[in-house]
């Protein structure tokens, strides 16, 4: 909904904002109540967590659309956002001239950030009082709201709440190089993740934006690239190529074979060799 200045909304006024924050004069207020999701912050993936508190001053670059992070992360996460923009901000004084110290604090902030401690406690409660509260309540709600934003406590920079190890393609390579080293044994997503630096649910959303797969997609074309060619040489059995490229079973690897390839592996065999 609309209120003079400020917007109270959902999943759909999320994905609304994908514009450039250097170009209008926001602030947002996002409350992550269930699901996992990603964004975009300054050109940096951040992983939204259930139960995340962000707030985003204006002129801060971010996105949740999903024509910038390549797949549909934020469709189904549930979310209240609350939005209100410079002009309104300024209103407030006049209405309420004790808030200056309030606006004063609100203008000085420059960077994102996230809501924890004893802080998050109260800003969830009434976040989540927000998306169904009637219009008086609504006003009074939001009053409370930006009190809590201006009070520096418990707001933490999010560059600090979230785990940078390096940039993409340092992570890239990190991933790469322990997929090498481990391709003919048993790769779980605890183990590569935890490598390289990144939670489970970080790892996953990581790789398929950067490798356009999942990871086990991955896992099985690297595994079936040297399957093929060990195929190739007749000396090898379907059960010894099985094993030294990682699967357990004949069973298991002509299953797996048959779906990326299309055929399976006698099949594959010999149809190089007629």
């Amino acid at each position: 909904m609309r209120n003079g200045g400020y917007q109270v909304g959902r999943g759909d006024l999320l994905l609304q904002l994908s514009e450039n924050q250097k170009s209008n004069k926001f602030w947002t207020l996002i409350y992550i109540r269930e699901g996992v999701g990603m964004c975009l912050i300054e050109g940096q993936l951040k992983c939204l967590n259930e139960g995340d508190i962000l707030f985003f001053p204006p002129r801060v670059a971010y996105s949740f659309a999903s024509r910038d992070l390549g797949d549909e992360y934020n469709e189904s996460i549930n979310v209240v956002v609350f939005r209100f923009d410079s002009v309104w901000i300024d209103s407030l004084l006049k209405t309420f001239k004790s808030l200056s110290s309030v606006v004063l604090s609100l203008k000085e902030y420059h960077h994102p950030l996230m809501v924890v401690g004893p802080k998050w406690m109260k800003m969830s409660v009434l976040m989540s009082d927000l998306c169904s509260a009637d219009p008086h309540d609504e006003v009074f709600l939001v009053l409370d709201l930006i009190r809590h934003l201006s009070q520096e406590s418990d707001m933490i920079p999010l560059s600090a709440a979230t785990h940078q190890l390096e940039d993409s393609a340092s992570r890239k390579e990190k991933i790469e190089r322990y997929v090498s080293c481990h391709l003919y044994q048993k790769i779980s997503l605890d183990e590569i993740s935890s490598y390289a630096g990144m939670n489970k649910t970080y790892f996953c959303l990581f790789f398929k934006k950067h490798y356009g797969m999942s990871f086990t997609d991955y896992l099985n074309q690297k595994r079936l690239e040297i399957a093929s060619t060990m195929l190739l040489k007749p000396e090898a059995s379907i059960a010894e190529v099985a094993v030294a490229c990682g699967y357990p079973t004949v069973t298991y690897f002509n299953r797996i074979f048959r779906k990326y390839k299309g055929v399976t592996p006698t099949e594959f065999r010999k149809s190089n060799f007629t």
